[in-house]
């Protein structure tokens, strides 16, 4: 299977060695060629041929438990750090959600927050379990699930709304959004 190099940031060889990536290089366990193909929806040979040239290239550790190989990011290559950063600026959930949330009418601000954001700005600490994202704005509920939903398996991580109202999010006396504005953000939509 053929795929084009990405069009957001096409420094990849493909848009699957990005995604691949993305899931191997923002993940703490390891996964096998099988897990990595059900992930991407690619077909398990191709996925090991492109694991493989990751771990030829030093990027991935491969560990075998009985038949199956578990691949990880290496984090002893001083390129795994900053590859993480491309392909979280090209692939990760800040560009799939601007896309997914300009679907959404009256949605006036999103930020990814909480433990995705806080790595982003490079702070130290595991791998994030979800991605924490505030909605600001009267929005269709059901709409805005329904393409979060879509977005799950492509990010690789559970998508958490917290959905405010421009007045909740107006003043500074709730201490959820003081706790959020406290903390690193990315901006999604609005600043």
């Amino acid at each position: 299977m053929r795929t084009s190099a990405p069009a957001v940031l096409p420094i990849f060889r493909s848009d699957l060695q990005a995604r691949l990536l993305l899931h191997l290089l923002t993940s703490d366990r390891g996964d096998s060629a099988s897990d990595l193909a059900r992930a991407t929806g690619a077909p398990v040979p191709t996925v090991h041929r492109e694991v493989t040239r990751l771990a030829a290239a030093g990027l991935l550790r491969s560990e075998h438990r009985g038949r199956t190989i578990l691949y990880r990011a290496d984090e002893d290559n001083p390129a795994v750090a900053p590859l993480r950063q491309l392909v979280l600026i090209s692939h990760g959930p800040v560009e799939l959600l601007r896309a997914a949330l300009a679907d959404v009418p009256g949605v006036v601000v999103a930020k990814v927050f909480g433990s995705w954001a806080a790595r982003a700005s490079g702070e130290p600490g595991p791998s994030p379990g979800d991605v924490d994202l505030l909605v600001v704005g009267s929005v269709d509920r059901r709409r805005l699930f329904a393409e979060l939903a879509q977005l799950e398996a492509r990010v690789g991580r559970p998508i958490n709304p917290t959905i405010l109202s421009e007045d909740r999010w107006a003043h500074s006396d709730d201490p959820l959004v003081d706790e959020i504005r406290s903390r690193p953000t990315i901006d999604i939509v609005g600043g």
